[in-house]
């Protein structure tokens, strides 16, 4: 009976050993295979990136991004990553390897998201790539006005001003600054007046600053425009003889 157990046990000590043998080499060669995908990316051409949150001109929010124009012989596209906690998509893709600068509004209003640039190879392999880059998204807190001011007069100088409308606002403000003096109201207008003629200019004026406000019923600002610049010509001065 002892024999019997002895035996059992070095059956049993045989094969766990064969056993751990077998899976070493399995280990063995994964820690080799993994080695060199980390060398890979570490030596990837490192792009350079910026993006920040920003307006468009109709008011639009969205994040505007910048990256450097990839080196590598083998990059046939870029492409613009983003995440916002959900996994990394692809919100742009061009081969035109010059176009390096891409404006997304797909994004959501006061969402921080990450980004990142990529170039790949006719194979869809990362042959270059950025650090990261966040961004928040703008969260307009009134609607959006364009202006638009153009100078009509410059013997003596007169300014036409236009504007769009918002469905917030029963009135509108127009403002100014002329030259570096103070800013200053150029005239209250109703919810279907969206044009103004300013012709109380100086003629010494040489540059004018143009915004319009859009209120509503309780006198609380509900939309604004950009500041929009007129230049008028420097008056020439002649000496008496």
């Amino acid at each position: 009976m002892f024999r019997t157990f002895t035996r059992l046990l070095v059956i049993l000590t045989t094969t766990l050993a064969m056993l751990v043998g077998s899976l070493t080499p399995v280990a063995a060669q994964d820690a080799v295979e993994a080695e060199p995908e980390v060398v890979a990316e570490n030596d990837l051409e490192k792009l350079r990136l910026r993006c920040r949150g920003r307006l468009a001109a109709d008011g639009t929010p969205g994040v505007y991004c910048r990256w450097s124009v990839p080196t590598s012989d083998a990059a046939v596209s870029v492409a613009l990553l983003r995440d916002g906690g959900d996994g990394w998509t692809t919100i742009h893709e061009t081969e035109d390897l010059e176009a390096r600068r891409h404006f997304d509004t797909t994004g959501e209003p006061g969402v921080r998201y990450r980004f990142r640039v990529v170039a790949l190879d006719e194979d869809g392999n990362r042959v270059a790539k950025s650090r990261i880059s966040r961004a928040n998204v703008p969260n307009p807190q009134f609607d959006f006005l364009r202006l638009s001011c153009v100078a009509v007069d410059l013997d003596s100088p007169t300014a036409s001003c236009e504007w769009t409308s918002s469905d917030e606002a029963t009135s509108y403000e127009l403002w100014r600054i002329v030259n570096r003096d103070s800013r200053e109201l150029v005239g209250t207008f109703g919810p279907d007046e969206l044009a103004a003629l300013d012709d109380q200019l100086g003629d010494d004026t040489v540059l004018v600053k143009y915004a319009v406000l859009g209120k509503n019923d309780a006198d609380e600002l509900v939309a604004r425009s950009k500041v929009r610049r007129v230049r008028f010509p420097v008056a020439e001065t002649v000496d008496a003889a």
